[in-house]
């Protein structure tokens, strides 16, 4: 008879567990949270062109100073303080160079971060400037027929290039047309028409125009042959 009793389940003893069971959970949320909160990071590192502003923004642990360098350098890009909301932010309007990658260090903990948007002479590389775009060719063409325009770039550092890409072509007239390689081809006209062939180029922000004037020659009519 006393076996076929069953035994009543320990209810203290189960809200005893699982009392404890919440506890831990909640003591591991915690940790995990102050763990999180005293990583340094670096959340955003962009650099702005047309504000010429270096932005760089991360979280650490409150009240603690971060440091901000240049990866590759060293160069000091600037310090602040985390706030009470574990954030931090350093903003530099026009730096004389703009690193490629940002180092953060603080309180023994470090993070790095490459610059969004960041120029190709970042890092103190050597900078090239556009300065001026020359469009060369025939001034004159033949009625259907084909020439071809090339536009080379002068930059600052006294170099210049053919260019061969990123160049965008139009011109004038109805009676012709040119491709994106520069390729002019012409139609039937019944006299010389002119016609304004410009190309657009651009580098690193810096956007040049550049301009040559043509004229479609008709060919005229055959000479008269005597009988």
């Amino acid at each position: 008879m006393a076996d076929s009793v069953r035994q009543k389940p320990n209810w203290s003893r189960l809200a005893f567990w699982a009392v404890l069971s919440l506890c831990a959970l909640g003591w591991a949320l915690v940790a995990t949270q102050a763990m999180a909160a005293t990583r340094l990071e670096i959340t955003k590192a962009e650099w702005k062109p047309d504000k010429f502003e270096l932005k760089i923004e991360g979280k650490g642990q409150k009240g603690k100073k971060i440091t901000i360098t240049d990866s590759s350098s060293s160069a000091l890009i600037g310090t602040t303080t985390v706030n009470s909301e574990s954030k931090w932010k350093i903003k530099v309007s026009k730096p004389s160079t703009v690193p490629c990658r940002a180092l953060a260090e603080g309180y023994g903990q470090a993070a790095e971060r490459d610059i969004k948007n960041a120029p190709a002479n970042c890092g103190g590389h050597p900078s090239q400037t556009l300065i001026e775009l020359i469009v060369q060719g025939p001034i004159s063409v033949p009625e259907n027929s084909s020439a071809t325009y090339t536009a080379t770039a002068s930059f600052s550092d006294g170099s210049s290039q053919q260019l061969s890409s990123g160049v965008t072509w139009s011109e004038s007239s109805p009676f012709a047309d040119i491709a994106a390689t520069g390729a002019l081809s012409t139609s039937e006209v019944s006299g010389d028409q002119t016609g304004l062939i410009t190309a657009g180029y651009t580098y690193e922000g810096v956007s040049k125009t550049a301009t040559h004037s043509f004229t479609i020659e008709n060919a005229g009519a055959s000479p008269a042959t005597g009988s």
